[in-house]
């Protein structure tokens, strides 16, 4: 007999235990704030604040497997030089002779990334911590500014783009983001799942609700409770991290802000009071429909599915607009290795079989999933299995070859 909301419960407690804990937390906030300090010493006058999953609230633990298991806070450096008077290779460079130029940060920092550079902190049980630091100025692309005029984006969103540096081989260009203005976005809209959230916590009279930055965004959000979307946000790229990594197709992963803005995207389109499996499962339900984009020509789909709009295959190129700036396509690798897109949503399958068919399977197949996802030890160690019956665990084919489109 299965108990499909203490399966429920244990996935949570499994993905709650692999949220960044306070001491981790608290050391992030530390190197933050110490990279910051030390770069204005050096004459660099700029504004550092995160970006990422930590100013989003969906932070969560690497897989131990991957070879980058390691906690990663993006921080954007924003100097203030104007981007007319300088070069990308310029304000990359000078970020990093900063750091070059003291005898700690020198044996932390890694090789020079394309888009920044990292500086690696001593390993916490088992798992390392970075930050990876962004050299950028404020964007002053006019036909950017006319192009979100014309889309009809608020003016205030262009105030806050930057652009950062990007290196290609030897060659240094700048790339536009706008990373305060997509923070801003997914707390609005995340806004009627807090507080969602919030009146079920009243009802059950315990813990603290996690609030995205009520202050500046130049703040790390603290590590409190996460609303449904959050959670959902948490569960899913953990299991992407699983899958690729033990399928050995870590080449063709998707990158974490294509994952997170499909989800967000698609939630404004739920019900907010959704707790975080049937939110989940709305979620997986969407994208099983968008999947149907490998089969279909573009033509019938958007006959059979004419209000998904989302994600689609335009002149047989896929499309994911960035909400902060419809002229950026955030799917243009899906277009340039086909298999991308291919593995993801094959992922969607094998992520629907896991954290929800197996919620209404036999006791020893739903334990062990939890074991091919979060290893025996993990699982032991935070669940008491002895409410399930079963048998030694068999061992599950995660990934496979894509299917054909």
């Amino acid at each position: 007999m299965t108990n499909r909301e203490q399966r429920e419960r244990d996935i949570l407690k499994l993905i709650e235990g692999l949220d960044i804990p306070q001491s981790l937390y608290e050391k992030a906030i530390e190197h933050y704030n110490a990279v910051a300090a030390f770069l204005q010493e050096q004459g660099i006058e700029s504004d550092i604040y995160p970006q990422g999953s930590y100013s989003l609230g969906t932070v969560v633990r690497p897989y131990k497997e991957s070879e980058d298991a390691a906690y990663d806070l993006d921080a954007v450096c924003e100097i203030k030089i104007n981007k007319s008077d300088t070069t990308a290779e310029e304000i990359k460079k000078m970020v990093g002779d900063a750091l070059k130029s003291d005898g700690t940060y020198r044996k932390m920092l890694q090789e020079e990334w394309d888009k920044c550079w990292t500086l690696e902190y001593a390993d916490v049980n088992g798992i390392g911590f970075s930050v990876d630091i962004v050299p950028a100025v404020a964007e002053e692309d006019i036909v950017l500014k006319n192009t979100l005029e014309t889309e009809g984006m608020d003016f205030t969103v262009y105030d806050s783009q930057i652009a950062i540096t990007h290196k290609n081989g030897e060659k240094y260009t700048w790339k536009t983001s706008n990373p305060k203005a997509y923070q801003n976005w997914f707390k609005k809209l995340n806004e009627s799942f807090v507080s969602a959230e919030k009146q079920r916590l009243a009802k059950r009279h315990e813990g603290r609700f996690y609030v995205l930055n009520e202050g500046t965004v130049e703040k790390i959000p603290e590590t409190q409770e996460r609303s449904a979307l959050q959670r959902v946000i948490q569960i899913v790229k953990y299991h992407a991290d699983v899958y690729y990594t033990k399928g050995n197709i870590k080449e063709y992963k998707s990158a974490s802000v294509i994952v997170t803005t499909l989800i967000a995207l698609l939630a404004q389109e739920a019900d907010p009071s959704l707790e975080v499996f049937p939110l989940l499962s709305y979620i997986v339900e969407q994208l099983e429909i968008y999947s149907e984009n490998l089969s279909l020509t573009e033509s019938v789909f958007a006959e059979r599915y004419e209000n998904k709009n989302v994600i689609r295959r335009i002149g047989g190129q896929w499309v994911l607009k960035n909400p902060l700036n419809p002229s950026e396509n955030l799917v243009d690798s899906w277009n340039e290795e086909p298999r991308k897109a291919q593995y993801f949503f094959q992922w969607i399958r094998i992520l629907k079989k896991d954290y929800l068919t197996s919620l209404d399977t036999e006791d020893e197949n739903f334990v062990a999933v939890l074991e091919n996802n979060f290893g025996k030890d993990y699982l032991q160690k935070s669940l008491n299995l002895s409410t399930y019956a079963r048998k030694e665990p068999v061992n599950i084919n995660v990934a496979s070859k894509p299917y054909r489109s």
